[in-house]
C-alpha cells in the first residue's frame, strides 16, 4: 500500500500495490483499529482473490476522514517478515544488534519504562511474572540503577 498526504499531513489517498504511486511513503502494517472496523467489513466485497482487503478498511477509514497515519523517520527499518526466509532474515539482524548495541530492540516495557507510562514497580510486577527467565532478568536490570 501508498499513502499520500495533504500539506497538513493528513492523509489523503491510498492505493495498493499502484503502478505509479502517488508518493514514496510505503505504508508497513501495523495498524490499530476501534470497534467499528470489524462492522465495516461487513460492507466490503472481497477482492479478486476472495479476501476483504486491509487496503479496503483503511481506505473506508479515509473516506470517513478518519484515517490517522504516522510517518516513521528514516532512521526506522521495515522488516518484511510474511515468509520464512523474511523472518529468519528479520531475526538474525535484530539478533546482531543487540548483541552490537548491548540492549534489546522495542521491549514494549521498556519504551514504557523511558516514556514514564509506567513506574519502576510496575516494572518489577511484570518481571516477576517471567520468573527467572532471560525476559525477566532483563526487565529486572532495566530498572537496578534507577
Amino acid at each position: 500500500m501508498v499513502l499520500a498526504f495533504d500539506d497538513d499531513d493528513a492523509p489523503v489517498v491510498i492505493v495498493e500495490k499502484p503502478e505509479i504511486p502517488p508518493s514514496d511513503y510505503a505504508v508497513t502494517g501495523l495498524y490499530f483499529y476501534d470497534r467499528e472496523a470489524i462492522a465495516m467489513t461487513r460492507e466490503l466485497k472481497p477482492s479478486a482473490r476472495g479476501e476483504i482487503e486491509i487496503t479496503d478498511i483503511n481506505a473506508a477509514y479515509l473516506q470517513q476522514r478518519r484515517l490517522a497515519a504516522q510517518r516513521l523517520p528514516e532512521s526506522v527499518a521495515w522488516l518484511d517478515m510474511g515468509t520464512p526466509q523474511g523472518l529468519l532474515d528479520a531475526s538474525q539482524l535484530v539478533a546482531a544488534e543487540q548483541r552490537k548495541l548491548g540492549v534489546r530492540i522495542r521491549v514494549p516495557e521498556q519504551v514504557a519504562y523511558r516514556n514514564n507510562c509506567i513506574d519502576r514497580e510496575a516494572v518489577a510486577r511484570i518481571a516477576a511474572t517471567y520468573g527467572e527467565n532471560d525476559y525477566g532478568r532483563y526487565l529486572r536490570s532495566m530498572i537496578e540503577g534507577a
